[in-house]
């Protein structure tokens, strides 16, 4: 009875169109599915894959306890805005304390994990009617400092009183609002309290012997210049306060603690936005050596700096940076150390990465979208063991945050098969979702397109008053709308298109091409059907024609739009290739000819015949890509003299009944190139499916992949080793392991899904029929290219 329930589940939800998506700059590529759901309109999600670790090993995820008590769902608490912040230990005790302030109710409220609930902790003693920048209780000296956006208050604390019946031992009144506040106690010093106010940074000590009462020091200042955006404490060979500015872009500045004399200023990056947030981390495990500096940009670029007084390049240096989403980012750590072992960061739109200190870079972390989150536990497991941090989190729904839940970061083995919701699966741990949206039709087709602006581009069918309309539609990363054009083909506007769809949902395919354009090519309904209507379009902007998305949320004007420029119907069954690098052409192919058209006009340019190329007895072509490529590495001068040897476009082709071949596109016709096979490359026909990859800053600067006969994955890497003045040769090359064979109804596609130091930079996506995702890595290295 349950296998046949989620026999039907299946036959409900099914995920039939792929495409990764890299956004410009961004070091993480997602992934856009459209998902079919019968009886409603067809969905699209952007889906984040995991770090190549929780396909081998572990992949990272915040599991929320649905047991754990909500204290501040209450009228008193609007919970439209609030913040967590880390206390320390309880008085006497040795739970942790997080404070959840809301600077909309004005109040805090000091909560802990007792048993797995989070209760409220009523024995601190704290000024509750406050919007909190600084709680702390450091437990050495006895004393608990509080600074809100209006004053100081320091109370002396023991085990005993447990903070109910002491009184504020100093207090003071800020004449304006304090915006950032750190406390420090180091090797036994004294307590040093920092604070932001404006563009001023005050500095307070406070010390304490025993038996005697809390003394304050003369207090210090610093005028910045510039209104404080982020504060935290550090260390270089001493105390340090790193400081960034709201107008000085991404500077960094590190302030001597003692004194508030800076010490030194660093960039992290042309063109990034302000610094944020601001976290110490110690990366040793990693290879990160000395004190490292976590700083994330309001614009969701992340750098690690290293701290270190006696580097003759700076105190400050910039070590790497990633660019990992488009909203703000934030940071939390460990709690109870200066320096951290592990970090998390969100985004405002939606991510979420965990760096532990066994990893060299930020990983993708499944979650729901975060508004706060604090940890309340340590953990330094050895990084191949299961590891399980406890933290509260606020989560966002719907631009509102929720009530604080008890959670816990972990890292779950991919093999590990116990569900904890019915949302998740055997390998949901390796990707998950961060945008939906529900589109008004049927989705047939998707691509992304890079240039600027990027954005997915979706043909979708719908219908009205049993009519058959097309579109195609462009969203941005959120799924808010960019433009909608309606798709008439100029030649035949009432026959072809109308009646293609007459007996289900027609087969489509969709190319993102150069200087705006778009091809789009439509046929009849049925898995592997060839297309009918080609039709060419120009984007531009112009007035919005509708939104297309039933969310509430998208725009209400849109800022793209088009038209049909070119139209062709095909009479023969053909297949088309085509790529989005400019002055290449499109290409067809039926039976044992292959014809060229121009991808502004769809012209006829020319036509040849597999015998005129010197390719026979391989049967009719079954597979067809075109890709585009050279190495980064040429000088201008080195790639212009290539180029007038033949322009460095590449085209696949699969046959019924023979091993495929690579030709290279020129101005007088095809060039057949050589093929050399390495290892075990036995291959055998037919080759179905195809992919290209094109990424000329890396060793294989192109590339194709693609399944034989027999179900063996094989690799077509082109050889530029001969020099700019030479022809590549194509190498092939047998994918080991070997992924999952796709069926006939499956897609695949391939693309970078990790950043290019990962120890597996290149990714294999399967979408099955029934609604599975398989996600593969695979190691490209430049000594197993050799």
């Amino acid at each position: 009875m349950a296998k046949r329930c989620e026999a039907a589940a299946a036959a409900q939800t099914c995920l039939h169109l792929c495409c990764p998506t890299a956004w410009p700059g961004r070091s993480w590529q997602q992934l856009c599915v459209a998902e079919r759901e019968l009886g409603k309109n067809d969905v699209l999600e952007l889906r984040q894959l995991a770090s190549p670790k929780s396909l081998q090993n572990m992949g990272w995820r915040i599991k929320l306890e649905p047991s754990a008590a909500e204290p501040f769902w209450s009228a008193a608490w609007s919970m439209g805005e609030a913040e967590l912040l880390g206390v320390g230990p309880e008085p006497g005790g040795s739970k942790w304390l997080i404070a959840c302030t809301s600077p909309v109710d004005r109040c805090t409220q000091v909560i802990t994990n007792q048993s797995g609930q989070l209760v409220e902790f009523k024995g601190l003693g704290h000024r509750a009617d406050r919007y909190t920048r600084l709680l702390r209780h450091f437990p050495d000296v006895g004393l608990i400092v509080q600074v809100s956006d209006q004053d100081v208050s320091v109370k002396e604390v023991g085990a005993a009183s447990r903070g109910t019946n002491t009184k504020w031992s100093y207090e003071q009144q800020l004449q304006q609002g304090c915006s950032h506040a750190a406390a420090l106690r180091d090797l036994g010093g004294p307590v040093v309290v920092c604070i932001a106010v404006g563009a001023v940074i005050m500095r307070y000590e406070l010390s304490k012997a025993s038996g005697q009462s809390v003394k304050v020091g003369q207090m210090t200042s610093r005028a910045c210049g510039q209104q404080v955006a982020a504060l935290c404490v550090t260390r270089t060979d001493r105390p340090a306060l790193a400081v960034s500015f709201w107008l000085a872009g991404a500077v960094v500045a590190l302030l001597d603690a003692s004194n508030l004399e800076e010490l030194h200023r660093c960039t992290v990056g042309v063109g990034v936005a302000r610094i944020c947030c601001l976290l110490p981390v110690s990366l040793e495990e990693a290879g990160w050596e000395g004190h490292i500096l976590l700083a994330g940009s309001a614009d969701g670029h992340l750098a690690a700096l290293r701290c270190n007084c006696n580097d003759p390049e700076g105190v400050l240096k910039l070590l790497k940076s990633w660019k990992l989403s488009s909203g703000a980012l934030r940071l939390s750590g460990d709690p109870g150390s200066p320096v951290s072992q592990s970090a998390l960061v969100w985004a405002s739109s939606g991510e979420t990465f965990a760096w532990r200190s066994c990893s060299v870079a930020p990983e993708p972390c499944k979650a729901s979208p975060l508004a706060a989150a604090a940890f309340i536990g340590s953990a330094k497991q050895a990084p191949e063991q299961n590891v399980a941090i406890p933290l509260i989190v606020l989560s966002r729904h719907g631009g509102m945050c929720r009530a604080p839940m008890l959670g816990s970061l972990e890292a779950r083995a991919s093999g590990e098969t116990g569900a904890q919701n019915s949302a998740e699966s055997a390998d949901g741990n390796s990707h998950w979702p961060l945008v939906r949206a529900r589109l008004s039709g049927q989705v047939l087709a998707i691509a992304f397109r890079q240039d600027s602006p990027a954005c997915i581009l979706a043909v979708l069918q719908s219908q009205v008053h049993s009519h058959r309309r097309f579109a195609l539609v462009l969203v941005d990363e959120h799924f808010q709308l960019l433009g909608s054009i309606e798709l008439k083909n100029s030649t035949a506007p009432e026959d072809d298109l109308a009646n293609i769809g007459e007996w289900g949902r027609p087969s489509a395919q969709l190319w993102a091409l150069a200087h705006d354009g778009v091809l789009v090519a439509l046929g009849r309904p049925g898995v592997g059907s060839p297309p009918v209507v080609l039709m060419r379009l120009q984007l531009h902007g112009l007035q919005a024609m509708g939104s297309r998305l039933e969310s509430s949320s998208v725009a209400s004007e849109a800022s793209f739009g088009g038209e049909v420029v070119a139209s062709l119907r095909l009479n023969i069954a053909s297949l088309i290739a085509a790529t989005s690098s400019p002055k290449v052409p499109i290409v067809s192919a039926f039976g044992t000819s292959i014809r060229v058209f121009s991808s502004d006009s769809l012209r006829t340019l020319g036509e040849t015949s597999l015998q005129e190329l010197g390719i026979k007895d391989r049967g009719v072509v079954t597979s067809l890509c075109l890709a585009s490529g050279a190495p980064a590495s040429w000088a201008p001068l080195a790639l212009a003299a290539s180029v007038g040897l033949a322009s460095h476009v590449y085209l696949f082709l699969g046959f019924a009944a023979g091993a495929p071949v690579v030709l290279q596109l020129q101005d007088a016709g095809c060039v057949t190139l050589r093929c050399v096979a390495t290892g075990a490359s036995t291959l055998r026909g037919p080759v179905w499916q195809v992919a290209a990859w094109e990424d000329p800053s890396s060793f294989i600067p192109c590339m194709f992949l693609a399944w034989d006969g027999a179900g063996c994955c094989f690799a077509w890497q082109l050889d530029f080793s001969s020099g700019p003045l030479e022809r590549p040769s194509v190498r092939i090359r047998r994918l080991e392991p070997q992924p999952g064979v796709p069926g006939a109804t499956d897609q695949w596609v391939l693309g970078k899904f990790w950043p290019s130091d990962a120890e597996d930079s290149l990714g294999l996506c399967i979408l099955g029929s029934t609604g599975k995702m398989a996600v593969h890595a695979h190691t490209w290295t430049e000594a197993a290219n050799n």
